[in-house]
């Protein structure tokens, strides 16, 4: 009698254990699925402010109102689209001259393509921190097995000097550095 309750209370409570497992897989997975349509969410939002931006740089305020606008509806807690609409703002207000304004997005726009020099940037130099690893395994195996060891080095090196060309290149587009 005491195994058959003994039996009824495990069973019982792996059923329990296992609903509340499952539940825990399918909150993850609706977690998941949130941070997803967020980031999905954030990327729309954003792509309507740079679009707005551009729109701005051509002096196309209309347009850039419009997309602002949009991007604040998509997330209304996108600051850079409310700043890009208090600006366009201004420029109705006679606050700011059309020329100003055009200067402030600019500088924005300019900022975007910064950023993305500085993922080249650091793209380029994960690239040279590898190809430096590969330089570093195949002086470092001595037995042999590389008969091709010094073709290898000489292509890598070639790599590592064209990386760094177009690192310089990238800094004298830029005028930066």
């Amino acid at each position: 009698m005491k195994k058959n309750i003994m039996r009824l209370f495990f069973t019982g409570y792996s059923r329990k254990l296992f609903a509340v497992v499952v539940g825990l897989g399918l909150a993850c997975a609706f977690t998941h699925c949130v941070y997803a349509i967020d980031a999905m969410v954030l990327e729309e939002s954003n792509a309507h402010y740079v679009r707005g931006v551009d729109s701005a740089t051509m002096a196309r305020f209309d347009e850039a109102e419009s997309e602002f606008k949009k991007a604040v509806e998509i997330n209304d807690l996108n600051y850079d689209a409310r700043e890009g609409l208090r600006i366009i703002g201004s420029i109705g207000d006679g606050k700011i001259s059309k020329d100003l304004a055009l200067s402030i997005f600019s500088s924005k726009k300019i900022g975007f393509q910064l950023e993305k020099l500085e993922a080249k940037i650091k793209a380029i130099g994960d690239q040279c921190v590898a190809l430096k690893r590969q330089i570093d395994l195949i002086t470092s195996d001595r037995t042999g097995k590389n008969r091709d060891m010094e073709s290898r080095i000489s292509d890598l090196d070639f790599k590592i000097e064209r990386l760094q060309n177009d690192l310089d290149s990238v800094k004298r587009r830029t005028n930066l550095f």
